[in-house]
């Protein structure tokens, strides 16, 4: 495990990029198990190795990196799933796993 991971963000650290918690990221695997279910796997292998590395196995209190973790992902579902409609993004089971805001 890259241990790196487990620390938090620090503009000491040289971060270029934003950061999210793992806990991000499990809403965005679910949404699309959950509203798409025949087409995960298509979903899940058109993302670069990096964003499938993360989604397959995320540590809710690690680090990682939003572009690989959340928005190459949410892209793929707005492209591959949604015909292009952003419109998915404003769903709230895709923001918070199974609608829940807590």
């Amino acid at each position: 495990m890259d241990l790196q991971l487990l620390q938090p963000p620090s503009p000491n650290r040289g971060v270029k990029y934003m950061e999210v918690k793992g806990a991000a990221v499990l809403p965005l695997r679910e949404y699309v198990k959950k509203h798409y279910p025949n087409k995960y796997d298509e979903w899940y292998a058109s993302l670069p190795e990096r964003s499938r590395e993360i989604l397959e196995n995320p540590f809710v209190g690690a680090w990682y990196s939003m572009e690989d973790a959340v928005t190459i992902p949410t892209k793929a579902i707005v492209e591959k799933l949604c015909n292009g409609d952003m419109q998915v993004t404003y769903d709230s089971d895709l923001i918070h796993k199974d609608g829940n805001n807590g």
